[in-house]
């Protein structure tokens, strides 16, 4: 937890994540979907 801490402390790294976060938000919705298709033809 400490280094999620450190992570989100950096202000360049913030900076960064943050510019990218419609593109993450995107993955990680393109991800869900996708296992939530798996798991609707799953038996």
């Amino acid at each position: 937890m400490g280094l999620v801490a450190l992570f989100f402390s950096d202000t360049r790294l913030r900076a960064a994540m943050l510019r990218r976060q419609k593109a993450l938000n995107r993955a990680i919705g393109s991800v869900l979907v996708g296992l939530g298709v798996s798991l609707g033809f799953a038996r």
